[in-house]
């Protein structure tokens, strides 16, 4: 098992991100899994990526795998606090918040200023919250972020 699990949604900065981590770190201490299906951002397959291929099945089987990577790494990096579901899922298993890094990006800052008009997008609002109170690390570059 990956010392460090990193967690992201399939978007445009992820692909170069992951050219960076082949390139300058052992892959073998690493883990990665995307979230999400666009194939405007490919994503070369490589035992340590996890990926969504667009499938419910697929998707059912990677969040299986996200939660029992979360339980069975060191450190858990994520790039990004946009999924619901895995929000839900550091709600419910608190414990797994100590070891995660929440890498902020411009977009989790303002999320919490979108209007919530129905009450799923409310609850969804109140369990990140509830999840960004209790994260174990928050990483920005921006001081004034943080």
């Amino acid at each position: 098992m990956s010392g460090i699990l990193h967690v992201a949604s399939r978007e445009k900065f992820i692909p170069p991100f992951i050219d960076f981590v082949a390139e300058y770190f052992d892959t073998r201490a690493h883990h990665l899994i995307v979230i999400g299906f666009d194939k405007r951002y490919p994503i070369q397959a490589a035992n340590y990526i996890s990926q969504d291929t667009g499938g419910l099945v697929t998707r059912i089987k990677l969040y299986l795998e996200l939660i029992w990577r979360m339980h069975s790494s060191e450190k858990v990096i994520l790039h990004g606090l946009f999924r619901d579901y895995i929000n839900l899922v550091l709600l419910i298993m608190p414990w797994l918040r100590k070891k995660c890094y929440w890498a902020l990006w411009g977009g989790d800052l303002y999320q919490y200023q979108k209007p919530r008009t129905t009450l799923k997008a409310k609850f969804y609002e109140w369990v990140r919250r509830r999840v960004i109170k209790n994260m174990g690390v928050i990483g920005t570059s921006i001081r004034g972020d943080y």
